[in-house]
């Protein structure tokens, strides 16, 4: 942060209401869940609404398989006594022996669901697949004993899951992959962190935890508008945290404005424009509201204390050289009324000041005089009761500002050219990389550029020093990717070449292979199809540099 003495408390004083309100639009927010709910946004993505209770449906049809496996183990005693008293054997129940019933079949439930594939004694065994009533959702893969296991797809009318399965329940990574017809997505979540990362054809996207229902918990949003939010989410939606855009930086609580926007209820801002730090509290609409603090780079501390619309009530500047101006608003027909104190001098002097004309000394005669002082004294109480309330809020988003200091000051920016011009610049970074480029006036990598690591180069678009956007990775190993980025992993679409000639060009998520593509050897084998984690999975055909062809592989 530039200016950042952030333990002090700022204000928004200066900031004109204007200002303030043409921000709104720049405040997002989204809540999404795995299985319903896609709701729009603006300037960014959109939301399907929908949702199932699909755990209860499994839980539910696999109690049915048991005892519709119960059923046909009884029912297969029967048969194997008939055939055997039928033939004359005649065997006593404790050598009886249960043989092993193997089929390829089709299993009806009570609920409508089937299954169609390899069983084992009436239970799904092997390669198959069960089809749900309710919605026509299909789940084909690897079955034991009746339950998932093994790698899966779960193909619904809306998305399309895979990933593998231990015991019935999703394990690792699991992919998914949304289309409502009109917007399409891809999310990647680990089942045992939580963690997960969601890719949307805007380029928008999410990494972090969330809940079972995919509501964010904690993470980092990135808009395709350029925001970014990181930090912890209630409902869903950004909650305390960080808040950055093109340099400009909010710390703190948010809330709710609208359904489309939230504002800053308390906490720090940053203006690029002015390099104003600012403290304080806010209301719908980013309408300041009780105490605020502004500290500017001409090393003056402006506090003010509004009620309700954003009213000004009082002022209290401390300026650089010492002086001190206290007055209240809108009195005596005045902008403001109260005191200068002269440090120079000592002297404390009865003003009325405004905008236009400025600070203008009362006549000692005029009866003005004593009201101003009168005036000057409510102030210094007033702005002491709104500090003091301010402080008690600031306390729960204090670890967010401690945790943004730490990560921005942890890089070491020692050979640093900044030109203080939004141009170019030289960083050099703690873990001995280097960056040559464009960035923003946080003197972040954030345009065009070239970072240079001890194991590759990157070139290409960054964003806040994250490459993110079009951009080409070169190892030192000779190997390349070059196509998307998003939050310095390659997610999108994008072509690797490997050292060994071998090549794949299509859709990855976090550096792996991951959705459709067509992987080439050297020595002219192709292989067109899906992938999962960088190998095979699904629909595909190979083919080899003679001619042969393996199709649905």
């Amino acid at each position: 942060m530039k200016n950042r003495i952030i333990y002090s408390f700022v204000i928004i004083g200066l900031l004109t209401s204007s200002h303030l309100k043409a921000q709104q639009k720049d405040y997002y927010y989204e809540n999404q869940t795995r299985y319903g709910t896609f709701r729009n946004y603006v300037n960014g993505g959109s939301k399907l609404i929908s949702g199932r209770d699909y755990a209860g449906e499994m839980a539910t049809s696999y109690q049915e398989a048991k005892r519709m496996t119960a059923e046909r183990e009884k029912q297969r005693k029967i048969e194997l006594d008939r055939m055997r008293n039928t033939s004359g054997t005649k065997q006593t129940s404790e050598n009886q022996q249960s043989e092993n019933d193997v089929r390829f079949e089709t299993l009806k439930f009570p609920s409508g669901n089937t299954y169609t594939g390899k069983t084992l004694n009436g239970e799904p065994h092997g390669e198959g697949a069960v089809t749900f009533a309710s919605d026509g959702r299909v789940m084909k893969g690897q079955f034991r004993y009746g339950q998932a296991d093994g790698m899966m797809t779960i193909t619904d009318k809306l998305y399309v899951q895979t990933g593998k399965f231990v015991n019935g329940k999703p394990v690792g990574d699991q992919r998914y992959e949304f289309d409502d017809g009109n917007t399409k997505l891809v999310e990647i979540k680990n089942m045992e962190t939580g963690a997960s990362t969601v890719q949307y054809p805007d380029r928008t996207s999410f990494s972090g935890i969330s809940d079972e229902n995919g509501k964010y918990l904690k993470g980092k949003v990135l808009y395709r508008s350029g925001i970014t939010f990181d930090g912890d989410y209630k409902n869903g939606r950004p909650f305390r945290g960080v808040w950055e855009k093109e340099g400009r930086i909010m710390i703190g609580e948010f809330a709710e404005a609208t359904q489309t926007e939230i504002y800053l209820r308390f906490g720090y801002h940053y203006d690029p424009v002015s390099s104003n730090v600012t403290y304080g509290s806010f209301s719908p609409g980013m309408k300041r509201i009780g105490y605020s603090r502004i500290e500017r780079p001409n090393n003056s501390v402006q506090h003010e204390i509004y009620g309700e619309n954003e009213t000004i009530i009082y002022v209290y500047v401390q300026f650089a050289s010492g002086n001190i101006l206290s007055v209240k608003a809108k009195q005596d027909g005045y902008d403001y009324v109260g005191t200068l104190y002269d440090a120079a001098t000592n002297n404390l002097d009865p003003v009325i000041w405004d905008k236009k004309s400025g600070i203008k000394t009362i006549p000692v005669n005029d009866p003005l005089a004593d009201k101003a002082k009168a005036y000057s004294k409510e102030v210094a109480p007033a702005i002491n009761a709104g500090k003091h309330e301010f402080e008690a809020k600031w306390k729960v988003v204090e670890p967010y500002i401690t945790a943004y200091n730490n990560n921005t000051t942890s890089k070491a920016k020692s050979e640093n050219t900044y030109n203080g011009n939004n141009e170019k610049s030289t960083i050099k970074y703690s873990d001995g990389s280097t960056f040559e480029g464009e960035v923003n006036a946080d003197n972040q990598a954030h345009g065009k550029g070239k970072r240079t690591y001890s194991d590759g180069v990157y070139i290409g678009d960054f964003l806040n020093d994250n490459k993110h956007g079009k951009g080409k990775w070169t190892g030192n190993d000779g190997g390349t990717f070059e196509g998307d980025f998003a939050s310095n992993n390659a997610t999108g679409k994008g072509k690797y070449i490997w050292p060994n000639g071998d090549s794949y060009e299509g859709e990855v998520a976090n550096w792996w292979r991951t959705g459709k593509g067509k992987y080439t050897w050297k020595n002219g084998d192709v292989y067109e199809g899906d992938f999962l984690n960088n190998l095979h999975h699904g629909k595909g055909k190979k083919t080899y540099a003679d001619g042969k062809v393996e199709d649905g592989i």
